[in-house]
């Protein structure tokens, strides 16, 4: 494993890396959509978003705001990652149905996914060239290798059953 090795896997991986967007989002669940109606009413009376999450949301995420962080598409479920998307940095949602109830989501920031840096994946890196190399020696055993049998019966043996029909 020298650097050259590492820093090449490594730009060959971020060549293949798509740039995809992330939103920054937080979000109010409610059960019911006549509750997220009423959260989204006091909203509009400038309540703050943070503030109604921690009273009113029953997430476990609604003790920091509903905060939800960075997330992709895929990270979430389709009807809520469907309006994420749509919304403009700032912009707050009306109710959204999903699984798990009623959501009220507000973005807070939009970018795309950042390729990570070599020093935070240079580990995964050396265990992915191990593990390459450990295949490659393997193959390469295989490929020398003359496997000869010495048990090899001389007679066969009734007890070994080949399918083969028999007189009687």
């Amino acid at each position: 494993m020298s650097d050259e090795a590492e820093h090449k896997v490594y730009d060959e991986a971020v060549k293949q890396m798509v740039n995809e967007e992330e939103v920054h989002a937080r979000h109010i669940l409610v059960p019911t959509e006549d509750e997220a109606k009423a959260v989204l009413a006091e909203l509009k009376k400038g309540a703050d978003f943070a503030a109604l999450a921690k009273e009113k949301s029953k997430d476990p995420g609604a003790a920091e705001g509903g905060d939800l962080g960075f997330f992709t598409k895929e990270q979430m479920v389709p009807e809520f990652a469907e309006v994420a998307f749509k919304l403009d940095k700032g912009q707050i949602s009306d109710p959204v149905k999903t699984q798990f109830g009623w959501h009220i989501i507000k973005v807070e920031d939009k970018r795309t996914k950042p390729t990570p840096a070599f020093e935070q994946v240079k580990a995964q890196i050396d265990n992915y060239i191990a593990h390459r190399a450990q295949s490659e020696m393997v193959e390469k055993l295989r490929g020398a290798g003359n496997i000869e049998r010495l048990d090899k019966p001389t007679v066969p043996d009734p007890a070994l059953n080949t399918g083969a029909p028999t007189k009687k």
